[in-house]
């Protein structure tokens, strides 16, 4: 399911801002943050771009699942989160750009982990 889901947001991608050259930020509402609190249920470290799948649960009961977007290993690295800080069932807190058609993906802005490390993935 999560290779499916994957495959389903590029296509998504291709299909929603093909005037892009190579990334398509446009999905992302640059305007808007927000906060997303749960747990993590798996991720992907790999290039081009590393997936975090967070469980949020929803006041009235029962969750829903994200799908977030940062940069690949290398630069996340050289920001400050390594693939050991990342575990299944772990808390965390992110501050990410929502996907423009109300999906639950986004681009991460920061993160908190579970061991109170705050992480602020932003280019500069």
């Amino acid at each position: 399911m999560r290779n499916g889901l994957i495959a389903g947001i590029f296509a998504f991608i291709a299909v929603a801002a093909p005037a892009s050259a190579h990334h398509a930020a446009a999905i992302f509402d640059m305007s808007k943050q927000t906060t997303i609190a749960g747990t993590i249920k798996d991720y992907e470290w790999t290039n081009p771009h590393c997936w975090i799948f967070v469980k949020q649960p929803l006041p009235g009961g029962g969750e829903k699942t994200w799908l977030l977007v940062a940069g690949p290993p290398s630069i996340l690295t050289r920001l400050g989160l390594n693939k050991s800080d990342l575990n299944v069932g772990d808390q965390i807190t992110v501050h990410a750009h929502p996907e423009t058609g109300g999906q639950a993906v986004a681009s991460v802005i920061d993160l908190a982990l579970a061991n109170g490390k705050l992480v602020d993935l932003a280019i500069k």
